[in-house]
């Protein structure tokens, strides 16, 4: 009937409520691609919400309240970046979380956030077209020009998309289309050295996802001055060299044509 005497203590907690409703989860900036990284509209599949909870607490990613789509763990602040384990189709969805305790107390599901996923990239456009100010010389039609920073314009884009400039697959320029689909984009990167260009175009949807190549428009850049004429100076033509000779440069042609 001797009694010991206790044992090292071993303090435990007991906890029995549960953490607070979290608020809704945001997305991650880096995973809101396209024009805006606010708008909830993203061409990413796995995106990352984040959001704050409880310190420690295990955070469970969900759709539609019902289908788990993603874990993690919130930090010693209760900060927490949880991103969909599994890629998702194009669509939209509503993403909510939880959170559980240390002591395994779940929190009720946050409020939802709204997120359109948008994986189908927009059409291609058409060709575009060499400004007539940016074709000097003769013609303003020839795309034959010394411009190397020159001008296109195009339409049809999609109302307020970006559109982008590409010189022979290397893009060169960016702008943003007007609310008709009409844009005007110059290269920003000068097009050298000379020679001919294969110029194409893309758009990019509200998501960031960009378009195929449009068609080429073929356009010759030539900044070379051409070589001095020879050292002597032009000839009077026979025919415009009227009187007795016709070699004495001494005429009443008031048009003569001269050669060299």
């Amino acid at each position: 009937g001797n009694e010991s005497d206790d044992s090292p203590s071993l303090a435990i907690t007991i906890d029995t409520t549960s953490p607070a409703t979290p608020g809704a989860p945001d997305l991650d900036p880096a995973s809101d691609t396209g024009a805006s990284n606010s708008d909830n509209i993203t061409g990413d599949t796995t995106p990352t919400l984040t959001g704050a909870t409880e310190p420690y607490a295990a955070v469970k990613l969900y759709v539609a309240g019902t289908t788990l789509v993603g874990t993690a763990t919130a930090n010693e602040s209760g900060a927490y970046s949880v991103t969909s384990s599994s890629p998702l189709a194009g669509g939209s969805y509503t993403f909510s979380v939880t959170a559980t305790d240390l002591a395994g107390n779940a929190s009720i599901a946050s409020p939802g956030l709204p997120v359109s996923i948008v994986t189908t990239g927009p059409a291609s456009l058409g060709a575009p077209d060499l400004q007539a100010a940016s074709d000097t010389g003769d013609s303003a039609t020839d795309n034959i020009t010394s411009a190397t920073t020159p001008t296109f314009t195009g339409s049809l884009a999609a109302a307020n998309s970006t559109v982008r400039l590409y010189a022979n697959g290397a893009l060169v320029g960016s702008t943003t289309a007007d609310a008709l689909g009409n844009y005007t984009v110059t290269a920003s990167t000068a097009l050298t050295p000379d020679g001919v260009k294969s110029m194409t175009v893309r758009q990019l949807d509200i998501a960031g996802n960009e378009s195929s190549d449009s068609p080429s428009l073929g356009i010759t850049i030539d900044t070379l001055a051409p070589a001095m004429p020879s050292d002597a100076p032009p000839d009077l033509d026979p025919a415009s060299d009227t009187g007795a000779s016709n070699s004495d440069n001494i005429t009443s042609d008031t048009t003569p044509t001269f050669t060299g």
